[in-house]
């Protein structure tokens, strides 16, 4: 984490890249203009283009390793040169449409995203003088531009780097939006008893077998004088029974 001072002026300026997402801006007995912004990346070498024409000529440029199709080209001050439809070698290249500002042998900017970089105007949000933002999203590898305020005397004012870098690193381009969602992977560990098993013996049925003597007979013969008694007597009854097991 860093902190840089700088003095606004009646030109936009813009501060280094930033190495982390957000930053505090403290300033002191002026107000300034700011904005969040791309990075303000200069090409390798030099480039001339002129507004008659869509092709891009450079010198001591590396356009096949710094640019890419899509990649918005701007001048030194900020202003929209073209988007790139085509890379030749490392010293030409053909934009969409003709350059809409010509540029003769001097330095240009870039973005790989196709968008140009902001700078601070009039119009810009205002940290009044002997204010704090403590938290602005700027993303890491961007810039913030600045402007003073018409009127205000110049005077410094800090930008300091709010947390730690991450792995993308240096003019990535890449501004993180305003709110971050963070996903926390929650895992739930349940465990599920294993299902009862209930056995439950039932006793066989009870079989009783009655047997039931058959009636008893008895035959009385009188005989005279003589009486002969005959007596039948039943057979013994016979009960069994079948008690379950245990």
């Amino acid at each position: 984490m860093a902190s840089y001072v700088y003095t606004a002026s009646g030109s936009a300026n813009a501060s280094a890249n930033i190495a982390t997402d957000k930053v505090r801006i403290a300033t002191t007995s002026s107000p300034i203009h700011f904005t969040n912004s791309f990075p303000n990346v200069a090409l390798t070498g030099t480039v001339t283009c002129s507004t008659s024409s869509a092709v891009i000529t450079g010198s001591g440029t590396l356009f096949v390793s710094e640019l890419n199709i899509g990649a918005w080209i701007g001048n030194a001050t900020g202003n929209t040169v073209g988007v790139v439809a085509a890379i030749h070698n490392n010293t030409s290249l053909t934009l969409s449409a003709n350059a809409e500002v010509a540029i003769a042998g001097a330095t240009a900017k870039y973005n790989p995203f196709g968008v140009p970089y902001t700078i601070a105007t009039a119009n810009s949000e205002i940290i009044p003088a002997n204010s704090t933002e403590r938290t602005i999203i700027v993303g890491q590898g961007n810039i913030v531009s600045y402007l003073n305020v018409s009127g205000a005397s110049a005077a410094p004012f800090s930008i300091t780097e709010l947390g730690m870098p991450h792995a993308n690193t240096g003019t990535s381009g890449i501004i993180i939006p305003a709110t971050l969602t963070v996903t926390t992977s929650t895992t739930t560990t349940t465990t599920t008893a294993a299902p009862t098993t209930t056995t439950t013996t039932t006793a066989a049925p009870t079989t009783t077998t009655t047997t039931t003597a058959a009636p008893t007979t008895t035959t009385t013969t009188t005989a005279a004088p003589t009486t002969t008694t005959t007596t039948t007597t039943a057979a013994p009854t016979t009960t069994t029974t079948t008690t379950a097991g245990p």
